[in-house]
């Protein structure tokens, strides 16, 4: 089972175990009240946290995707570019980065 249908299972079986239990036991409305509060309170966290997490895995891999094909594309153009451009594209880019990363050796 993936994890939001143990979620869905597990919001089905708290549910239907306080509802028969307030039905049986609350004597009026407000006993009621505030005996669901806490429970849709933990189900609502319960069910944030498994859609979150799945929602942030989801980006991480739309992300990797992106980076990849944007690698590849930057590699393809650079094949282009003459020995000299190369080196004059590299010492720009080493110019205005904060790392100083590459090096011209890298390329020779």
């Amino acid at each position: 089972m993936v994890g939001r249908d143990l979620v869905a299972l597990g919001f089905i079986v708290v549910v239907a175990t306080v509802a028969l239990a307030i039905l049986f036991l609350a004597p009026d409305a407000t006993a009621i009240a505030t005996a669901v509060a806490p429970v849709t309170t933990l189900i609502g966290t319960l069910i944030g946290a498994v859609f979150g997490v799945e929602l942030g895995n989801r980006g991480r891999e739309q992300e990797s995707v992106a980076r990849d094909e944007a690698q590849q594309k930057a590699v393809e153009a650079a094949a282009l570019l003459s020995p000299e451009a190369g080196r004059e594209l590299v010492r720009t880019w080493r110019d205005s980065s904060p790392r100083g990363n590459p090096t011209l050796e890298d390329f020779e």
